[in-house]
């Protein structure tokens, strides 16, 4: 459960958004294909942070939703524990600004490596996250595709994504995920990652 290219947004504000919100999927969320994954629970969690890249400072800020066939996902993830062999979908959506970190709003955001420049640069992701017996994760990477957030609450996040991973797998459905009172660290925003959990493997 992680991989937010960082990197990608800094690199377009020093070299220098969202999009309309129709056209989504509807239907569950699922990956069908190679990687297969039918989600059962979704949580919400968000953060926000200043970081500093060749001597700038840019604010980034991500919301990502995490949709699992194991349940009790929030619980989880506040103790930094995983369930072995769980299967995961990971969608998120960072902007980045010169200065303080911007507000996400309702848009389509695609999956890019190039992302348009301007005075605020976004981009979605999407990842498979697979779970071993011993609870280690290999996380695949969508290579296209696009993220829609139609509405940020205080409880939840809505919307759906429409995204590839290389082996074919499709991420595709709609989502209304609750929020999960745990902030994404700052580390993490900056570093471009969204770590698993390396607390108790739980069987």
């Amino acid at each position: 459960m992680r991989r937010i290219l960082a990197v990608v947004l800094v690199s377009s504000l020093i070299a220098c958004g969202g999009g309309s919100g129709d056209g989504h999927p509807t239907g569950a969320l699922v990956a069908s294909g190679p990687t297969h994954v039918a989600p059962v629970e979704s949580v919400a969690i968000s953060g926000s942070g200043t970081c500093v890249e060749q001597g700038v400072s840019v604010g980034l800020s991500m919301v990502a939703v995490i949709a699992s066939d194991a349940t009790n996902l929030c619980s989880m993830l506040t103790a930094n524990d995983s369930k072995a062999n769980m299967r995961s979908v990971f969608l998120a959506v960072m902007s980045g600004t010169l200065g303080a970190p911007p507000a996400i709003g309702p848009g389509k955001y695609e999956i890019t490596q190039s992302p348009a420049v301007g005075a605020v640069v976004s981009v979605g992701a999407a990842a498979v996250d697979v779970a071993s017996a011993t609870c280690v994760s290999t996380t695949t990477d969508a290579t296209s595709g696009f993220v829609w957030i139609d509405a940020l609450t205080a409880t939840s996040v809505t919307g759906a994504v429409d995204a590839m991973l290389p082996d074919g797998t499709h991420i595709t459905g709609a989502f209304d995920a609750p929020r999960c009172g745990l902030a994404i660290p700052v580390s993490d925003i900056c570093a471009g990652t969204f770590a698993p959990p390396t607390g108790t493997c739980l069987p």
